[in-house]
């Protein structure tokens, strides 16, 4: 049986990654991308559990006359089975990593929201430092014309 990996690890480092210059693209895809590697991680989940299943039933086959008559000769267990067994384990480790890219994506998110705030913040506060600027030019103006009159 072949085992699909369902992604590429240069894949899952470039969709976890943003910038500040890409920072409203990264929340468009956010979602998006966040369920597309959950869907792959309960792919792989469902991989998993289908070949753990198939391991136990090669394995229940397998009685123990059988294990014992191959013990007395000699006889090497089925290589059907250790291959079945190393694709199960092969497949635990990729739902593994989609459990973590899953996981990681909820971190990005979180990033992704202090980043916005922290970038709210910081605009809110420009546009307050342009309101004082603004407030300390008419000042200056009023004063101005006050000195002139006087003059």
């Amino acid at each position: 049986m072949k085992i699909e990996t369902f992604v590429e690890i240069e894949q899952i480092k470039k969709d976890l990654e943003f910038t500040s210059v890409g920072i409203d693209k990264a929340f468009m895809e956010q979602a998006a991308m966040f369920s597309y590697y959950a869907f792959a991680r309960r792919q792989a989940e469902r991989q998993e559990e289908k070949l753990k299943h198939a391991s136990k039933i090669m394995s229940s086959r397998i009685d123990k006359a059988l294990r014992t008559k191959c013990r007395e000769e000699k006889i090497k267990m089925s290589e059907r089975m250790i291959e079945l067994h190393k694709n199960y384990l092969d497949a635990r480790q990729i739902a593994n990593l989609l459990g973590d890219t899953v996981e990681a994506f909820r971190h990005r998110r979180d990033m992704l929201i202090q980043f916005g705030a922290d970038s709210r913040q910081e605009r809110a506060g420009e546009l307050r430092m342009s309101e004082i600027s603004g407030d300390l030019d008419s000042r200056k103006q009023a004063v101005m014309n006050q000195l002139s009159k006087k003059v």
